[in-house]
Parts: structure tokens; sequence; C-alpha cells
């Protein structure tokens, strides 16, 4: 498989967390996903992970109102607090 480098962001739900982690991780590491972000709005919470040897790996873990420089993107800061509902 040809590594193009492409990285996913994913917004978790209720309804199809169990999914998006169980089913989908797996199809997005075959596909040659190298980055993924889970974003749980429930819990507030980001995940970052990478793939490494074909398996994620758990790279971060930021919540709450974080100021996060997350992998990839190390430039720009985000500050998660903008990603909660209030």
């Amino acid at each position: 498989m040809i590594n193009l480098g492409f990285e996913i962001c994913k917004v978790l739900s209720p309804g199809t967390v169990r999914i998006d982690r169980i089913r989908k991780m797996p199809v997005y590491a075959k596909s040659g996903i190298q980055h993924a972000w889970l974003v749980d709005p429930i819990e507030r919470t980001l995940e970052v992970y990478r793939l490494e040897a074909g398996k994620w790996a758990l790279f971060s873990v930021h919540s709450e109102n974080d100021h996060v420089r997350a992998e990839l993107f190390q430039e720009i800061e985000i500050d998660l607090e903008y990603l909660w509902w209030k």
C-alpha cells in the first residue's frame, strides 16, 4: 500500500462511537491514514492517534479547556474550550 500521508478528524456521537472506534479505525489504517483525531464532545476530549507498524498508537489525550499543539499542527494552538457546547 502506498502511504500518501492522509489524516482524519472524526467527531464522535453517542449513537456511533462503538462503530467509529471498532469498525472504522481499522479501515482507516488499511486505507493509509497515518494520523487520526477523535473528538468526543460529550466527554470533551481530543485523542490523537498515530499509525505505527499497522496499528493505532495513542499519542496524546487532551480535554476540557486545554490549549493543544497536536501532532501535525504544532504551529497552531487550538483552544479546546471553543469546541464544546456551553
